[in-house]
């Protein structure tokens, strides 16, 4: 039973790993798109890949530091009720993306960043596809998709 458990625990932080890069990249595809808009950035000045890359990996670690309360609450709220639906998973997301956002805002350093962020479709984007992608992944890997208490009717 406790091999089990430490099973689905290492299959659900893999999954999050999974969900981190999923929501990093498109991040960094809707800001780069949203960027190279009409009006943004002249036609000449080229694309950097390097740039690219390197926003990729910075967007990957910021998810990965900001949106880590989010994801345990969608799984324990998963494991507990024994949820495994993509819509469930891609609700989660979103919600994690807020959470995540509204605890940058709330830091110390928040002040810097603004209330601008909530603004941003970016983000919301990235939690979309990241719960999607959290959602496939349970339903490949069957991870917690059995629920953890059972409720018993005593007459």
């Amino acid at each position: 039973m406790q091999r089990r458990l430490y099973q689905e625990l290492l299959w659900a932080l893999l999954g999050y790993v999974v969900t981190v890069f999923v929501s990093a990249f498109v991040c960094s595809v809707a800001v780069i798109t949203e960027d190279y808009l009409p009006g943004h950035i002249q036609i000449d000045e080229g694309f950097d890949i390097k740039l690219s890359g390197l926003l990729f990996l910075m967007t990957a670690v910021l998810i990965a530091i900001s949106s880590w309360p989010g994801f345990i609450m969608s799984v324990a709220v998963a494991r507990w009720r024994g949820y495994s639906s993509l819509s469930y998973f891609t609700i989660c997301g979103v919600g994690a993306a807020l959470l995540a956002v509204a605890g940058l805002v709330a830091a110390p350093a928040g002040r810097l960043i603004g209330l601008d962020l909530f603004q941003e479709p970016a983000i919301y984007l990235g939690g979309i596809a990241g719960g999607f992608a959290y959602g496939l992944f349970v339903r490949r890997y069957r991870v917690f998709l059995r629920p953890l208490v059972k409720a018993e009717i005593f007459d």
